[in-house]
């Protein structure tokens, strides 16, 4: 008896294929259209980060230089939907100079991003004072800023802004600059609230508070008794002065007799040096020469 020889067979449908096509398509295209959103977001959030980063500094130079004035205040102006200003003192000479030292930051042409918001007005200003405080408007009429600059990819309205395609950026009365996920609800700043401690109350038992007593001070007498004026004597006029009598001529003085002049010391006579003696000299005695180093006078008595 033979037995039925298997033939294994081997490969793939067209219908599987055609799955796996669709698969990959499918797959392609969404990593497709997920890379352009990541490219879109990143846009944004680096315009959203630069301009936090001029907000930074220009505050930062505010408060390294103290202005007195308005006018002297670091500042970032945004101009329109898609540019803003960083006015600040770049070359360190202490004045604002606007016509060499703005900054301007225009993406029009980078991205499809722009800032949006309800009844914006260009331009809007944020300065910041000698503190780091940040106010807004005219110098005329400043006023303290709670703002929120909005930056959304197009096409946006404030109403479908949120976290995947807008970016926000908040700036605190204080000047402090923070970033946002879009459609995130912006803090609100009030008064605290202060709270009245009676004197009565205790805050700390171990705290005790020593008042000693101040040494009273005995009072000063006062006057006793009424000062009598003093009786008013009337003065005599003077007597007359009798003319002194004519001073007769003094005698002359004969004269002193003059002293005899000192006799002068005489000077000495000054001894005359002794020359050197040559090499081989004998000084002699009396010496004639005198040996000088680095000779010296050998026991033959020369000069050597």
């Amino acid at each position: 008896m033979k037995n039925p020889m298997i033939n294994s067979q081997s490969g793939i449908s067209a219908v599987e294929m055609l799955i796996v096509v669709a698969v990959i398509i499918i797959l392609t295209a969404f990593a497709v259209a997920q890379f352009g959103n990541s490219s879109a977001n990143l846009d944004r959030q680096n315009i959203a980060r630069e301009f936090k980063v001029v907000l930074e500094r220009a505050r930062f130079d505010s408060v390294k230089r103290r202005p007195g004035t308005c006018a002297e205040m670091s500042m970032v102006v945004v101009n329109s939907a898609s540019r803003f200003t960083l006015l600040s003192d770049t070359n360190q000479n202490g004045v604002l100079e606007p016509a060499l030292e703005s900054r301007i930051t225009d993406f029009t042409g980078r991205s499809n991003v722009r800032i949006i918001g309800d009844g914006i007005t260009y331009p809007i200003n944020f300065r910041f004072d000698h503190r780091g405080n940040a106010t807004s408007g005219d110098c005329s009429s400043p006023t303290p800023v709670v703002a929120t600059t909005t930056f959304c990819n197009m096409p946006c309205a404030t109403a479908t802004a949120d976290g995947t395609n807008s970016s926000i950026v908040f700036v605190s009365p204080t000047g402090t600059a923070s970033m946002l996920y879009g459609g995130t609800s912006t803090p609100t700043f009030s008064n605290p609230s202060v709270s009245n401690v009676n004197s009565n109350i205790q805050v700390n038992p171990m705290l005790a508070v020593f008042d000693p007593e101040s040494p009273s001070s005995s009072p000063s007498p006062s006057p006793s008794g009424s000062v009598e004026p003093l009786p008013s004597t009337t003065i005599d006029p003077l007597p007359t002065v009798e003319p002194l009598p004519t001073v007769e001529p003094l005698p002359t003085a004969e004269p002193s007799p003059s002293a005899s002049p000192s006799p002068s010391p005489s000077a000495s006579a000054t001894p005359t040096p002794l020359p050197a003696c040559v090499w081989g000299q004998r000084p002699g005695n009396p010496a004639t020469c005198v040996c000088l180093e680095p000779m010296w006078i050998r026991a033959s008595g020369k000069c050597q």
